[in-house]
């Protein structure tokens, strides 16, 4: 889990999961990925930007958090610092994130009425309990922890979270293990999901519509 700067203009100190926005490099990187890959995930998704949402998401967790391949992460510091690119890394090095390993979860819309919005696609992936390390920046804090412990710190008051993170942690909370929950994702359909705000009371309600995640 990662706990986003409390500059950030939009969920300022809450928990979040690694991530960001598409940008145009990884739709250039996505062509880099193998057609059998490519061919799957784009019928998984069933997008055209399939292997680029996947790239960005193995991107962001290395910029963010520091995961990745050796020689990606050799350079995180370089791109960060706007000295290079990711394109210019992945040719040099001929090592491209291993997207073959995202399994597509989810798929959450913001609310129509709120100011900040966001279109994004969850994926669970496996990777090794290695040493993470924010970013300083958008990141300030990470830390390895179990889906049910996550979400005993927000019902205790330590963290905050926006709904589809806490969907997310649920969901996972359910599964036995790693291994149960990338079983589960991969036969799980996925549909959008967009919940609304309800003003009831004086006070504003996300209402998720069922089934939800």
């Amino acid at each position: 889990m990662c706990q986003r700067s409390s500059m950030m203009r939009a969920a300022a100190g809450a928990m979040v999961f690694p991530g960001g926005a598409l940008g145009d490099e990884d739709e250039q990187l996505a062509q880099r990925v193998d057609t059998p890959t490519t061919e799957a995930l784009t019928r998984r998704l069933n997008s055209p930007l399939a292997v680029a949402y996947a790239v960005a998401g193995c991107r962001e967790m290395t910029e963010e958090v520091g995961l990745g391949p050796v020689e990606l992460l050799t350079h995180r510091g370089a791109v960060i610092r706007r000295e290079t690119t990711w394109s210019d890394v992945v040719a040099s090095t001929g090592v491209l994130w291993p997207v073959h390993s995202l399994v597509y979860l989810a798929h959450w819309i913001t609310p129509a009425e709120r100011l900040h919005r966001f279109d994004t696609r969850f994926f669970v992936v496996e990777v090794s309990d290695s040493a993470e390390s924010p970013d300083g920046d958008e990141i300030v804090d990470t830390c390895w922890t179990t889906p049910s412990r996550a979400l005993r710190s927000v019902e205790e008051g330590q963290w905050t979270m926006l709904t589809p993170t806490l969907r997310v942690l649920t969901w996972l909370a359910q599964r036995h293990d790693t291994s149960d929950a990338l079983a589960s994702a991969r036969h799980r359909e996925v549909t959008p999901i967009q919940p609304r705000v309800v003003h009831r009371d004086g006070v504003d309600i996300v209402e998720v519509p069922e089934p939800g995640l």
